[in-house]
């Protein structure tokens, strides 16, 4: 025997109900400084070369959009033995300044 269930919709969920003192962001911080990208290069993405901009730390190549490369072998970090995604390391060079 199944039991009555409520179709009954609870204040806080109905449509026009004002926003509560949880859904205001007020301890939202500054975004991250981040460091300049200083080179380009050629990754391979599922077979298809496409160029991006990187920086380079002490171990890894990383792209602007987060991926990290290892320096050595330009093998995706946190891919295990094989990936799609590989940095050509031949095609790295340095972003020349406009100034």
């Amino acid at each position: 025997m199944t039991l009555p269930v409520s179709t009954e919709v609870l204040p806080q969920y109905r449509a026009g109900a004002g926003a509560g003192p949880s859904d205001t962001a007020t301890h939202v911080t500054g975004q991250k400084n981040r460091k300049p990208m200083t080179h380009v290069g050629t990754i391979t993405e599922c077979y298809r070369p496409c160029e991006v901009r990187l920086r380079e730390t002490a171990t890894w190549w990383v792209s602007e959009c987060g991926l990290r490369f290892r320096k050595a072998t330009g093998a995706a970090v946190g891919s295990g033995v094989w990936s799609a995604n590989r940095l050509d390391l031949k095609s790295i060079r340095e972003i020349q300044s406009e100034d």
